[in-house]
């Protein structure tokens, strides 16, 4: 993995999905992780490692609360995965300056994609389970008792991507997907695969790749600016601030117009 592989992974997921919407995004670069070998997807994870770690900043933080309404430790790492998303333009621009996030697009109130962050591990069992599927006899049994659901090609496939990418999804109204999904969840929980931890644990720790990975992103990448700031956010950021105003605006006309239509 190269910090010019990285990005190429995140361009072709942005390519598919909207680069706004976080879900067709999380979808679309967990498709991409699953084309990579597990020390890619190793060397991926430390490649967003350390652009998250240098993308913290006083003014990023800022930045975080404006878009936000708010921010956490938590928040502000979930911010991160949202900025990263965005691809290298954007990622770098931020980082010389955060202020220049407003001439970009911006989803208000919507950039904390805190599941984008799991994506390698999900990626590590989720390339690993078709075959284990298949060498079982599970895919064979699963397409007997869902043909409807399973006839077309890669539609296991789309069902293990679901149950990784969304274990907490409420119920569906189609009684069948629904237990479709238990049982596939069933199978991934008694699979026995090796964790990503532990792969991950047991490489990061003997490879001078990833030492060189990590040196080659500091090297190439602006550095946020540090220090204090001033207690006016507004003044600290003012473009960013002006076009939060304008959308809270809009949103409150929009309210305002939905309410007279009823």
């Amino acid at each position: 993995m190269t910090k010019d592989k990285f990005w190429e992974v995140i361009n072709n997921a942005r390519a598919i999905a909207p680069a706004l919407e976080g879900e067709p995004l999380r979808e679309s670069l967990y498709k991409q992780l699953l084309t990579l070998s597990p020390g890619e997807l190793v060397g991926f994870d430390c490649a967003w490692q350390e652009y998250r770690r240098i993308a913290n900043s006083p003014q990023l933080i800022a930045a975080a609360c404006i878009i936000n309404g708010g921010t956490s430790d938590d928040r502000f790492d979930y911010f991160k995965n949202w900025l990263i998303l965005q691809g290298q333009y954007v990622f770098r621009q931020a980082l010389k300056d955060p202020d220049a996030l407003a001439e970009f697009k911006i989803p208000f109130g919507d950039t904390e994609w805190e599941d984008c962050g799991y994506l390698t591990s999900l990626a590590f069992v989720g390339r690993a389970l078709p075959t284990y599927f298949t060498q079982e006899g599970i895919a064979k049994e699963l397409r007997r008792k869902y043909p409807t659901l399973l006839q077309t090609p890669g539609a296991l496939d789309a069902e293990i991507m679901r149950v990784l990418l969304y274990p907490n999804r409420e119920q569906e109204q189609a009684f069948d997907r629904y237990l479709l999904g238990l049982e596939v969840q069933h199978y991934i929980d008694i699979s026995g695969l090796d964790s990503y931890d532990k792969f991950y644990l047991e490489h990061i720790s003997c490879r001078w790749e990833w030492d060189y990975l990590r040196e080659s992103i500091r090297e190439e990448t602006p550095q946020p600016r540090q220090g204090k700031l001033s207690s006016d956010i507004a003044s600290t950021l003012p473009k960013l601030w002006k076009k939060r105003l304008a959308w809270d605006a809009e949103q409150r006309t929009r309210l305002h117009h939905r309410s007279e239509e009823r």
